[in-house]
């Protein structure tokens, strides 16, 4: 098509007074406005003098003719003016998303001085509200229909400031994008039902007590002490809300406590009531529907911000212009150097926490965290094998979030940003917006690790340095963007590339990747309202009421053994004493069940630890674990964890090969630590075994004549396995040819050995050269009350657990014999049988010298039987078990004292220490 002058002249004639809207709609390629669009009324009530001067001249260079006479089609210019009809058509064919991007990118290529723009933008967000209205979308209905009003009144210039009236458009564009996102993302989760209805009834009198707060400090004019109580409640509802995932209602608590904090002599009531009828409204809304979405918050939010002071007007000013949107995901470094800043923080200066007005329930927080953290390690580490199984994030997910949200609530804000970072990185996994990667997985392990430390603070633990925290921060901010940063110094991280299934695993993947698995199939509950009441009680209150129990076991057998008692011989006296009697019993065996727990948690800590060494010896090993429901003596559990820790390093640093070495020996190129639990004999035995190359029996002999341990005269051939790998637990020995960062000092068999023992326990040690080996520990039930033998030896008494009584018996002369006329043994069903003498191993100078004329008692303990000779059984009992006190030393064979029934006092036998004193050819001098 040509262009002439003369059709030019058609489209705005100057000499003649045309509609403003029509000259306009002439111009090529101007979007054509509706009849009833406001914007097209706008237009028509601009001066036709602004027309040609700031719209006309705009457009009249393809307007100019060329040399030859002839006008060219108009050229497209770089504004929105000529592209807004196609994003206009763009729009109509997306719905309501596309419309949201067509007025996104109006507003990225209109400025505040381009009307015929705005005019375009203005339109885009008409034809944007009617769309949200039309799918029901109330929200960025209003944000739109806002925003194209405030464009109508830039174009006539009835705002002060053009260009903030233009970032506010901008930001209500933005704040209908945000929406739009939040409406495609996944529902929140509900939350715990019970915790919801409870949380609900308590509202119904915490709001009412606010607005009495609010409504008193208003009559009564400024008062300091009401206004910091409506503070402490409203900063206790904050609280309550981030439990239960109300993140809306917990920044609106968040801002008004800001309020509150600067609002100086003004007390501002009206936003405090106008934040109790939007939790109001929360509540209503939540009892009908407890996934429903939280009310829009904009209206709240002008409430507070007009109650602000310039100085905490920033803070919550933002939040305004995504009001109802989720959290803000942390803010991102620059990419040009994500740990830009950091270099100033001083390398060994700590992260700080503020504990003096620390809440009461601080401590409570601490020991329930390190459960959330220990399921989140637990789950991450079942996900490097099923890294598929959505529920395992979810559970990562969930233990992050609750950290977060009751962290947010005891006021511990270096906790909620490391937390809530970890969160913010998992919800993008479990929306698949970001692969699950190894990188993500080691992310979440250092935050663990990081909330870990930052928990043990509470307690006085050491703090991890600040450096450390932001770095951490940082890395997980850009992972949630899709990049992998490495920590600064360490090597490059890893593409975040998504992890494969086990389904089909591969040779190069398990090179490049040397993690321990779990092999465990977690198991999936669901919550219900119902669930079990609790009371939490602090340790030390049960420690005493186990300690009055034993003192209660104590008393009633001095009333039951007095002699002025036993005469009584009538029946309802014995009655009412086998009653008591049996009223104790289940008395302390109800109290001792309230210290048994699981070992689950400990050994959820092992998965962990034998990840982190194989990766740090460069080896591939998987964990199993049986019996992690076995339950233990609180003290006992408590004790263990050191002991696990040094046999665990020591099964992969040393007895577990390198894949190639294991390749060339035949074996499966992953190794296998078993970590196992089980009841024994009315005791616990917990095993550590590895299919490795076992203990080198030639080593630890060759070690042994090297530093004196045997005598160079003696046949090692004749040396049992037993006792010679017995010698590891010796302080200092250590046959590692090589000294590593993770064993090989020998400062750590000798330290399980006497932490065992420490708990009346025993270890043994089994491995056959090749195949691997076995550490088994052998620990009693509890560490308070145990059924106990008396039995007397002369004079004295002394109490053998019964569990490990086999059975007592008589011997005759014949069954008795002699080794070399030292060793006295007994003949019995199963074999021969050793003689240890109670007297000659406590050197008593008393009790019967004829083993006929006593008793002999069976003792087992683990694979070891023994015969002990006593002079006489005086009965069964329950006994406390008593420390002997510091001032005593430790005595071999005896694990501590008991009161009996006459106020006397009887020894406890170590039936472990006693059969190891005695087979070794020593003898306890200390007198008893």
């Amino acid at each position: 098509m040509h262009w002439s002058h003369r059709s030019w002249r058609g489209v705005i004639d100057f000499d003649r007074q045309v509609p403003a809207h029509s000259a306009l709609e002439s111009l090529p390629n101007f979007p054509r406005l509706r009849r009833d669009s406001p914007s097209r009324q706008v237009v028509g009530q601009l001066p036709q003098t602004l027309l040609i001067q700031r719209v006309l001249p705009t457009n009249l260079d393809f307007m100019r003719p060329p040399a030859d006479g002839r006008f060219a089609p108009p050229q497209r210019r770089r504004f929105a003016t000529t592209d807004v009809s196609s994003l206009s058509t763009e729009g109509i064919k997306m719905g309501l998303k596309g419309s949201i991007q067509a007025a996104a990118k109006a507003a990225v290529l209109t400025d505040a001085a381009d009307l015929q723009g705005l005019v375009s933008l203005s339109e885009l967000l008409r034809q944007l509200a009617s769309d949200a209205t039309a799918e029901g979308s109330p929200e960025i209905a209003v944000r739109s229909n806002e925003a194209a009003e405030l464009s109508d009144l830039i174009i006539l210039r009835q705002v002060n400031d053009v260009d903030a009236a233009f970032r506010r458009v901008v930001e209500a564009i933005g704040a209908c994008e945000t929406a739009s996102e939040r409406a495609d993302a996944p529902r929140r989760e509900p939350p715990d039902p019970e915790l919801l209805v409870a949380w609900i009834a308590s509202c119904e009198g915490t709001i009412p007590d606010i607005e009495h707060l609010a409504v008193k400090a208003e009559s009564q004019g400024f008062v300091g002490e009401t206004a910091a109580e409506i503070r402490r409640r409203i900063h206790t509802l904050k609280g309550e809300c981030g439990v239960l995932s109300l993140s809306q209602a917990q920044s609106v608590c968040h801002d008004l406590e800001s309020l509150i904090d600067g609002a100086g002599q003004k007390f501002p009531v009206d936003a405090v009531l106008g934040v109790c009828d939007w939790m109001r409204a929360l509540t209503l809304r939540l009892g009908q529907d407890a996934a429903a979405d939280e009310p829009d918050t904009s209206a709240v939010r002008q409430i507070l911000l007009a109650h602000l002071p310039p100085a905490v007007v920033a803070p919550i000013a933002a939040p305004i212009a995504s009001a109802g949107t989720t959290a803000a995901a942390p803010t991102t470094s620059p990419l040009t150097d994500p740990f830009a800043g950091l270099s100033s923080i001083p390398e060994d200066q700590r992260v700080t926490m503020n504990l003096e007005n620390a809440d009461e329930n601080v401590g409570d927080f601490a020991l329930e965290a390190r459960e959330h953290l220990a399921n989140a390690e637990n789950a991450v580490l079942s996900l490097e094998a099923n890294p598929t199984d959505d529920e395992l994030v979810n559970v990562v997910f969930r233990a992050f979030h609750t950290i977060k949200g009751v962290a947010g609530f005891l006021n511990l804000p270096r906790i909620v940003e490391v937390a809530h970072a970890a969160e913010f990185l998992l919800d993008k996994v479990r929306s698949h917006k970001i692969p699950l990667s190894a990188h993500v997985l080691e992310l979440v392990l250092a935050s663990s690790d990081l909330l870990g430390q930052l928990i043990g603070m509470l307690s006085g633990g050491e703090a991890p340095k600040e450096r450390e925290l932001r770095i951490l921060v940082r890395r997980l901010e850009a992972a949630c963007e899709g990049r992998a940063l490495a920590a600064p110094g360490a090597p490059a991280a890893r593409p975040m590339t998504k992890l494969q299934s086990d389904e089909a695993p591969t040779t190069d993947a398990l090179a490049s990747a040397p993690i321990a698995a779990t092999k465990q199939t977690p198991t999936k509950t669901i919550a219900t309202a119902k669930a079990d009441q609790s009371v939490k009680v602090s340790t030390q209150r049960m420690d005493a009421l186990v300690n009055l129990v034993g003192e209660l076991v104590i008393a009633q057998l001095m009333v039951v053994q007095d002699p002025e008692v036993s005469t009584l011989h009538g029946q309802r006296v014995q009655r009412n004493l086998s009653h008591l009697g049996k009223i104790v019993r289940d008395l302390q065996e109800t109290s001792m069940s309230l210290r048994m727990v699981t070992l689950k948690s400990t050994f959820q800590k092992m998965a962990r630890l034998v990840r982190d060494v194989a990766a740090k010896a460069g080896k591939h090993i998987q964990l199993e674990v049986e019996g992690e429901d076995v339950e233990l003596d609180r003290n006992v559990v408590e004790e263990i964890g050191d002991p696990l820790v040094h046999m665990i390093r020591n099964a992969c640093d040393h007895g577990i090969e390198p894949s190639d070495e294991r390749r060339k020996a035949g074996k499966n190129e992953i190794g296998t630590l078993r970590l196992r639990a089980c009841h024994s004999g009315g005791s616990i035995v917990i095993e550590v075994e590895d299919d490795g190359r076992g203990l080198s029996r030639e080593r630890i002999l060759k070690k042994c004549l090297e530093k004196g341990l045997i005598e160079p005269t003696r046949n090692t051939n004749e040396i049992p396995d037993s006792e010679v790998f017995n010698y590891v637990f010796l302080p200092g020995f250590s046959t590692a040819e090589k000294v590593t960062d993770i064993s090989g000092r020998g400062v750590g068999m000798d330290v399980v050995r006497r932490n065992i023992e420490a708990l009346r326990g025993s270890v043994e040690i089994h491995s056959t050269t090749g195949k691997g080996s076995v550490f088994s520990m052998r620990l009693p039930l509890t560490m308070a009350i145990i059924d106990g033998m008396v039995v007397r030896v002369g004079q004295q008494r002394y109490i053998v657990p019964t569990l490990n009584i086999e059975r007592s018996f008589r011997p005759t002369q014949e069954q008795l014999t002699m080794v070399l006329g030292k060793g006295e043994l007994v003949r019995v069903r199963t074999g021969l049988l050793p003689i240890y003498r109670l007297q000659r191993i406590f050197n008593l100078n008393e009790g019967c010298e004829e083993i006929t004329d006593g008793l002999l008692l069976i003792l087992e303990i683990g694979k070891r039987r023994a015969c002990v000779f006593v002079d006489e059984i005086l009965g069964q009992q329950q006994v406390v078990i008593k420390n002997l006190g510091d001032t005593q030393p430790q005595i071999r064979g005896v694990s501590g004292g008991a009161i009996l029934g006459d106020g006397l006092v009887a020894l406890i036998v170590d039936v472990g220490g006693l059969l190891e004193t005695a087979a070794g050819s020593t003898t306890q001098t200390q007198l008893i």
